[in-house]
């Protein structure tokens, strides 16, 4: 029985059959396409082996050329054996690139991508770059041109369906080892947390006896009340914080309880739940511990009515949490930490949020979206939704942390992975019962 890792071996040799049953034609014009192709056949063979290859920019375009070269010269069964040719090649080409060990997990992820290659040529965010409106154009003719002649008139193309359906899986697999190495050289592409900054004020209670690790049981309100806080931290406090919780242990016991302890005057204040944890929990989530930087997008109505000492130990304390955070992975310092003041944002706008977000993170998202990562927990309902939309673009992800659950589970086992895509949105404004 053929092993698993052998199965590029086996899609080579196939390949390697097929642009030679091209050759043997005794034609000049079977020559003139078999030796092409063959030539090619070998040398991406080689180009692609080292995995960073630049010949991708163009693989995709003489995997559109040489079956329609074929299809001209030589008619419908050269055009079949030069797709399937470039086709076994592209998946034993994948296989490889993708380094997944069984045959099933590469077929599903190499389903996943090219939902989202798919995806974001329906929403518009790769529709009008060219070698994707050549594919579009390539498959659209396959499937609703050559496949359908073919059937209406087998005996006289009785390989056109078989080559058509051939040729349509070329150029989408071509298009998907395009992109795969388009997104490996890359590498400058920060692994970046984006989320928005709202109440950057903190309130705390009196408890003589705080929450501890691991049970981490809290005293509940009275029902139908809400337990409201009693002292509003001053900039000292913020600073005092800072101090207690850079260092990673009594960080780790505040996100266990979701809960800050703040020692004023022989006294203990309680901050739970404080907004400044949620982002913290996700870079200490072991799925985080990659990301480079950290952004903060500003709500200035939300913050105007905050004196400024207090709003910039807010920004202090938040920056000494993340960076904290970070250290569990063993960097820290490294980390940046940056708040968007001048991207200044009205907190229950949802569509100038979009605008302005989407407008800033243009660029970037266009070339590195598969850096990105988008913290929904942040802001307002009107910045969730916002910043949902901003990132379905691309490879982006997002994420949010869980508030409302079970105490004894720390903090960062609830930060909630999200992935959308134009298909989501697609099911959802369909109408019902369609």
């Amino acid at each position: 029985m053929l092993a698993k890792a052998n199965y590029p071996k086996l899609f080579r040799l196939v390949a390697l059959l097929a642009a030679l049953s091209i050759v043997v034609r005794p034609s000049v014009k079977g020559i003139l396409v078999g030796i092409p192709l063959l030539g090619f056949l070998f040398w991406f063979d080689r180009e692609f082996r080292e995995r960073d290859a630049p010949s991708a920019s163009y693989y995709w375009l003489i995997a559109l050329v040489l079956p329609l070269l074929a299809f001209g010269l030589l008619g419908d069964a050269a055009f079949l054996a030069a797709s399937l040719s470039l086709a076994s090649f592209s998946l034993a080409v994948l296989w490889e690139w993708s380094g997944d060990p069984t045959f099933p997990k590469f077929l599903k992820n190499l389903e996943n991508r090219v939902r989202t290659r798919l995806s974001k040529f329906l929403s518009g965010q790769l529709g009008f770059s060219f070698p994707t409106l050549l594919v579009a154009i390539a498959v659209s003719t396959a499937f609703f041109a050559w496949f359908a002649d073919g059937v209406k008139e087998a005996e006289t193309f009785p390989w056109l369906p078989f080559a058509a359906l051939a040729y349509a899986l070329t150029s989408v697999l071509a298009l998907d080892i395009y992109y795969l190495s388009s997104e490996g050289r890359q590498r400058d592409c920060k692994k970046t947390l984006v989320g928005f900054l709202s109440k950057p004020e903190l309130g705390a209670t009196a408890c003589p006896d705080p929450p501890r690790p691991p049970h981490c049981h809290r005293t509940k309100a009275p029902k139908g009340q809400k337990k409201s806080a009693d002292y509003e931290l001053t900039a000292e406090d913020y600073r005092t914080l800072a101090r207690k919780y850079s260092d990673p242990e009594n960080l780790e016991q505040a996100l266990r309880c979701n809960v800050l302890v703040l020692e004023k005057e022989n006294k203990k204040l309680c901050i739970s739940p404080p907004n400044v944890l949620p982002a913290p929990a996700i870079l200490w989530n072991e799925k985080y511990k990659d990301v480079q930087r950290v952004e903060f997008i500003v709500a200035d109505d939300t913050v105007k009515d905050v004196p400024q000492d207090q709003y910039e130990g807010y920004k202090h304390l938040l920056t000494t949490l993340l960076k904290a955070a970070k250290k569990r992975h063993g960097g820290g310092e490294d980390l940046e930490v940056s708040f968007e003041e001048n991207l200044m944002v009205e907190s229950y706008d949802v569509v100038e949020l979009y605008k302005k977000v989407n407008r800033k993170y243009d660029r970037e998202l266009a070339q590195c979206s598969h850096a990105f990562v988008f913290n929904l927990t942040g802001g307002t309902s009107a910045m969730s939704a916002a910043i949902t939309l901003v990132a379905i673009r691309g490879l982006a992800k997002g994420v949010y942390v869980k508030q409302a659950s079970d105490p004894r589970v720390p903090l960062w086992d609830k930060v909630v992975p999200v992935t959308l895509d134009i298909y989501d949105i697609s099911e959802s404004a369909q109408e019902p019962g369609e």
